[in-house]
């Protein structure tokens, strides 16, 4: 039982520290996408939240996956 109580607190701790890795990992990304001058991006990772949290909007969005998109999917970019 010990063990597996251990194991568990590990396993806990180990996702709490991925999450904030992840959440690092995302605010260097959305650091990075704020000073860019050109961004290039698939229409899917275009629409996650890593955009969301920019502090500016873009002039021009061109979305090479176009066909691909269904309405609503490009409408949100």
């Amino acid at each position: 039982v010990k063990k597996k109580r251990a194991s568990a607190n590990k396993s806990s701790t180990d996702k709490q520290s991925n999450a904030s890795a992840g959440s690092h990992d995302d605010s260097i990304r959305a650091a990075i996408l704020d000073e860019a001058t050109i961004v290039f991006s698939t229409l899917s990772f275009s629409g996650s939240h890593i955009f969301s949290k920019l502090s500016r909007n873009f002039d021009v969005v061109i979305i090479d996956e176009a066909a691909q998109a269904v309405r609503v999917k490009s409408s949100s970019v």
